[in-house]
């Protein structure tokens, strides 16, 4: 599928950088917000514009691979919303250049031992080219295309540290592989993201010691309590109004779904609503430890906010949950991957 005409970008880089985090909303870590609420600019546009740089640097580094890239028009789309998609999400957030080059390079890696590409959900081309598969790890859908020959020798060379460095270092991508300093923008969770950092200071990798958790389980309870009360109150008013005695908060998550989520998924509003009541149930069942609980009412949060397209920076209470489940359940490197950089 073609995309549409590309609109320029910004040339000054921190009001680029603005648009392109709130562009790629959906992929930016739930505790970092850029401050611009709306943008002109759409995914297809940073696409063609990355697209372009990437085949300028490629052409400067290799003349061959720069003519393959150009040629392969699926794949050199695919490879250009991942690194548009991924500057965002690492080289724009605190992660930085080094973080967002080695995860361009783990996806280059992937490639090349599957010898096909993924396409993913947000890339344009999602659903209309490849078979359709779910990724091992998150278990989200994506569709796979396999390499050509051509593809396989870009993929093989691209991978290689020297190589995706030089491209990667090019002034071509300065925008891509930074963020300006007077870029605008909102660090949420900054002292919880702290406090369980230094809960795991002490706790070694392989540790299965149910005390930090609890700890820090409870550190994310009590910040989903201080972020959401007031407004839960309001949202909570005429959604629950039929059970005075809260016995919602104790009821099998299912139940709660169908008596009160279900009858409302044909009505935004009230179904914003209903992510109040899911952060009041997720804090009941958490305090429980009710890992299962706590998992169903995360997938219903992803449901909505999917639906209603509400990004995981514009409720940080869904970052906050699904970093509960984490801590409540994944060795200390993984919740330690979940809170990223503490300073940005």
């Amino acid at each position: 599928m073609a995309m549409p005409n590309a609109q320029k970008l910004p040339r000054e880089h921190s009001e680029m950088d603005e648009h392109h985090l709130l562009t790629f909303k959906q992929s930016v870590p739930w505790w970092f917000r850029p401050s611009l609420r709306e943008t002109p600019f759409a995914v297809t546009d940073f696409i063609a514009d990355i697209r372009g740089r990437l085949e300028r640097s490629i052409s400067r580094a290799n003349p061959a691979m720069g003519r393959i890239f150009q040629s392969r028009r699926k794949l050199a789309q695919a490879f250009s919303y991942r690194a548009a998609r991924d500057s965002a999400c690492f080289a724009k957030t605190g992660y930085g250049k080094e973080e967002y080059v080695n995860f361009m390079q783990g996806t280059l890696d992937v490639m090349h031992r599957a010898k096909r590409m993924g396409i993913p959900e947000g890339d344009p081309q999602f659903g209309n080219i490849g078979t359709s598969s779910k990724e091992h790890t998150s278990g989200r859908p994506i569709f796979l295309v396999d390499l050509t020959a051509d593809e396989k020798k870009l993929v093989d060379w691209l991978k290689r540290r020297e190589n995706i460095t030089s491209v990667f270092d090019d002034d071509e991508l300065r925008k891509y592989v930074s963020r300006y300093p007077s870029t605008r923008y909102v660090l949420y969770a900054t002292r919880l993201r702290q406090n369980i950092t230094e809960v795991l200071q002490a706790v070694p990798d392989m540790s299965l010691d149910e005390e930090w958790r609890e700890a820090c389980v409870d550190l994310c309870i009590n910040e989903m309590i201080t972020i959401g009360e007031e407004n839960q109150q309001k949202a909570l008013a005429g959604i629950v109004d039929d059970d005075p005695g809260e016995s919602y908060l104790s009821a099998e998550p299912q139940n709660v779904i169908d008596h009160y989520v279900a009858p409302r998924r044909g009505d935004a509003t009230a179904l914003r609503s209903c992510l109040s009541l899911l952060e009041r149930v997720f804090a009941a069942k958490a305090s429980e430890g009710d890992l299962e609980a706590m998992q169903a009412y995360v997938q219903e949060w992803n449901t909505i906010t999917k639906k209603l397209d509400i990004a995981p920076n514009e409720r940080a209470t869904g970052g906050i949950a699904s970093l509960a489940i984490t801590c409540a359940a994944e060795q200390p490197s993984e919740i330690r991957r979940w809170l990223g950089p503490l300073s940005s």
